[in-house]
């Protein structure tokens, strides 16, 4: 009912926006330059921030632009598990068939690490929610990926998780992990105000001057000046909920 209402062809606060259609705000464009550089110099990224603040969708943006012929993106949301449950599922992951023993999943990966570099393409390992990573599979993760006694990087490993992640990784035991370190991102919370208006832009059917006059009318229905440390990811739920109870006496 309130996409007719709005004259909006798709709900504009929905979660899966196709990656053309995200809102490039500069702390994107920021975080997919240093993601840029990371594609040349391969080796570790950390992206960290408060629940809802765009870190997966950034991700997301990230992935979509790499080419899948130099690049091959494995993306693992599960991180809760134990070591062999980690070793398992990576292996997984690449396709590979998991074995019985550590030692021989390990020899496994590092050689489809190796096999993939052979053939001038770079695996990106992307971990989500990496604040439940056990500080054993951060350990494992340093041998995976050390190759030629530590002197190579085939491939990309990012880590991606909130706030409570980086004291995780700042503890002592982790100081060799924080040395292989090429990115980090801290992600901040985007001008809403801004992506509202880009947002309906995007999905009205209207012609320019009265899209403008329903941005306006929006803004006052969504109350788009919300506290400074609102996440992205509330001001979505929020936005649909007002978008569902339009004023009853219509936009002017």
């Amino acid at each position: 009912m309130y996409k007719a209402f709005f004259g909006m062809t798709c709900n504009p606060f929905r979660k899966d926006i196709p990656v053309s259609q995200l809102f490039s705000s500069e702390d994107l464009r920021n975080f997919l330059a240093r993601m840029a550089y990371l594609q040349q110099t391969l080796g570790l990224a950390v992206i960290y921030g408060r629940p809802g603040m765009g870190k997966t969708t950034a991700l997301r943006a990230f992935a979509a632009q790499l080419n899948s012929q130099l690049f091959n993106v494995i993306y693992r949301p599960l991180t809760s598990l134990t070591v062999l449950e980690f070793y398992r599922g990576l292996c997984q992951d690449c396709g590979l068939e998991p074995a019985f023993k550590k030692v021989d999943m390990y020899k496994r990966l590092q050689e489809y690490i190796r096999t993939l570099s052979r053939k001038r393409v770079v695996p990106v390992f992307i971990l989500d929610e990496a604040q439940f990573l056990s500080q054993a599979v951060l350990n494992e993760l340093r041998m995976i990926f050390n190759f030629h006694m530590d002197s190579k990087d085939y491939a990309v490993l990012v880590l991606c998780g909130q706030n409570r992640f980086i004291g995780q990784l700042n503890l002592h035991g982790n100081e060799a992990l924080r040395q292989r370190l090429s990115v980090g991102m801290h992600d901040k919370r985007p001008k809403c105000g801004c992506f509202v208006a880009i947002r309906i832009a995007d999905t009205v059917i209207l012609r320019p001057l009265e899209t403008q006059v329903l941005i306006e009318a929006y803004r006052k229905i969504m109350r788009v000046e919300r506290p400074t440390r609102v996440p992205p990811q509330a001001c979505h739920l929020e936005d649909t909920r007002a978008l569902q109870h339009p004023p009853k006496g219509g936009l002017s």
